[in-house]
């Protein structure tokens, strides 16, 4: 049912016309993330879906049920059935509406489990001869075919946006640092990476920068809390001593 509705959601939104973006992320431990934000006319959408679902449905043998075709947000129960298959799978799966786009998350914790990656759509594999870098290959369709599946006077934009701890090298239109960037691509996305670290390096520079301030006046704290002023030089040693360490004076036991 998964692959389905998949595969009639996306003629739906290339029909209708859309803006697609894909966001895909991997990281060091093998963990990964995909966000995929669909741009949509819901109106639009929503009359061709009434009107020709169930056609396009028996076009492609794509049985359609009677409570989608219904549904007034056939979208979300789309996505609904898509997540519901994915957490099936073992994965983590959500999705989200803001205005007219509607963004699905799925994440998992081993390259191999990444969807596609079973079928051959997505290739992911160590790159022979090193230890951190790794070659991503997608097959993405031709877009002029799917623009002309759009509705007269309607666009199908789609954007792929990898990102990495590092780019060695890719095909993208844009890339920036760790970030490889296609605009409707046409034909195979490919890039040779390093993952990024799961954790973000301005959150380690938090977290060590807050440590070396709490440790710094935690030991400003034992010093003077632990210490006595000399009543002959001023200056403070440790709570306890007899005589001075500066001064070698006669020092009182009472700490201020």
């Amino acid at each position: 049912m998964q692959k389905r509705l998949i595969i009639l959601t996306l003629l739906s939104l290339i029909m209708t016309g859309c803006r697609e973006e894909t966001d895909l992320y991997f990281y060091t431990d093998q963990s990964w993330k995909v966000e995929t934000a669909l741009t949509v006319d819901e109106a639009i959408m929503d009359l061709a879906m009434g009107v020709g679902g169930a056609a396009v449905g028996s076009e492609f043998g794509v049985p359609i049920p009677g409570s989608l075709l219904e549904s007034e947000n056939w979208i979300g129960l789309s996505l609904d059935y898509i997540v519901a298959e994915y957490k099936n799978q073992g994965l983590e799966a959500k999705w989200r509406k803001s205005t007219n786009t509607y963004t699905l998350t799925v994440e998992g914790e081993r390259y191999s489990n990444m969807p596609g990656a079973s079928l051959g759509a997505i290739i992911l594999e160590p790159l022979s001869g090193t230890e951190d870098q790794y070659h991503f290959r997608m097959e993405t369709p031709d877009m002029g075919d799917l623009n002309d599946l759009a509705l007269p006077g309607l666009r199908y934009d789609r954007v792929i946006t990898l990102h990495a701890g590092r780019i060695i090298q890719s095909n993208a239109y844009e890339v920036n640092g760790g970030t490889a960037i296609w605009r409707n691509p046409s034909g195979e996305v490919d890039a040779v990476f390093v993952p990024a670290s799961p954790f973000p390096a301005g959150l380690v520079f938090t977290i060590l920068c807050l440590g070396s301030m709490i440790g710094a006046i935690s030991l400003g704290f034992n010093k003077f809390s632990g210490s006595v002023k000399c009543p002959n030089c001023g200056k403070r040693v440790r709570n306890g001593l007899e005589f001075c360490s500066h001064c070698g004076g006669y020092v009182s036991k009472l700490s201020l």
